[in-house]
């Protein structure tokens, strides 16, 4: 199951860039992955991270100017690894005295590496409780994420069209990865034939329940602490912008067990960490059957991973959501668990 921990690498340098993402990963890490320190901050400002990974030597900002950043902009930043090719004593005392809790030479020792990382984040855990999700607090509403790829088109629909009667206290959320012209095509079809509100979202709000708001095409989207959902225009994920990664792990993070992801037709991976996020906090993961997809790739790779979601037939996937939610429903309406 992935670890409940977000880890940010910084890194200029696109193969070890990879290997630190690969490292990570194979250990169950979720590791959001930015190659200059502007992505970087852009990130900090609208996520939790546990930890830090930075190379030093990169161009503009290096990793030392970048930890001061950090320091700068919050009042409790994670803590942060400098990794670099250089070996001098000096260089290490001056990271360490620059903020940075560890100092690892290129190339590294993938075990030593990762105890080292180990142990940094249990420390940070025990001393703050960041990413620790009480199991007696409740969100507003249920959460239902959607991820539609190519081909998606019509599932997606169909879903809709078979929840269009369950007015229930749910949020929808859309990410759509097609051309601009088929989501404002997909909207429009959905705002004539539902009852519920259909809107791309524009600007960071409050959502609504028994609404649908699909992510802006260039835009991430994705839940804050508060509830809201936040429109942003940070870096890209698995080449991706609108990434269902950010908003999977908000899901995670704030929703836990309240929390429902979608995966229908598409290409990629992309998700499949944020999967492993809501999965490690009690949320479901459903799945297109693949044979019944134009793009299977995407639902593929879920199915292929540890995560084992529910697969279903488009035609299954409204009746699901209406079954998984009920008790939900019940218990945020009560406040009882």
């Amino acid at each position: 199951m992935m670890k409940p921990y977000n880890i940010l690498i910084v890194e200029d340098d696109y193969t070890a860039l990879q290997v630190l993402k690969r490292i990570l990963s194979a250990e169950k890490y979720t590791s959001i992955a930015v190659d200059n320190v502007e992505d970087a901050l852009a990130v900090l400002n609208r996520e939790k991270i546990d930890l830090i990974i930075t190379d030093w030597m990169m161009p503009n900002i290096d990793g030392i100017e970048f930890i001061y950043r950090v320091k700068a902009l919050l009042k409790n930043p994670p803590p942060i690894i400098v990794v670099s090719a250089l070996t001098a004593e000096m260089a290490k005392d001056y990271a360490l005295k620059s903020g940075a809790v560890e100092f690892i030479e290129k190339p590294i020792n993938t075990k030593k590496f990762l105890e080292i990382v180990k142990n940094i984040i249990e420390k940070h855990t025990q001393l703050t409780n960041v990413y620790k999700i009480k199991e007696h607090s409740y969100p507003p509403f249920i959460s239902v994420a959607i991820l539609a790829g190519n081909g998606s088109s019509q599932p997606l629909l169909q879903i809709f069209e078979d929840l269009k009667d369950f007015n229930e206290n749910i949020v929808y959320i859309v990410i759509f990865q097609g051309s601009v012209n088929l989501l404002d095509n997909i909207v429009l079809q959905l705002k004539e034939k539902l009852l519920k509100k259909v809107l791309i979202l524009q600007e960071t709000s409050k959502p609504e329940p028994n609404c649908v708001y699909f992510a802006p095409d260039n835009y991430h989207i994705l839940f804050n602490e508060n509830y809201e959902l936040v429109v942003d225009s940070g870096p890209k994920e698995n080449y991706q912008r609108p990434s269902a990664e950010p908003l999977f792990r908000s899901l995670a993070n704030y929703f836990g067990k309240f929390s429902i992801a979608v995966v229908l037709s598409g290409l990629g991976s992309d998700g499949v960490q944020g999967a492993y996020h809501i999965k490690s906090h009690n949320g479901i993961i459903i799945c297109q059957e693949p044979t019944t997809a134009l793009a299977p790739t995407l639902p593929k790779s879920f199915i292929n991973s540890v995560i084992e979601p529910i697969v279903l037939l488009p035609n299954q996937i409204a009746t699901k959501i209406q079954e998984l939610t009920k008790n939900l429903l019940f218990e945020i309406s009560t406040k009882k668990v």
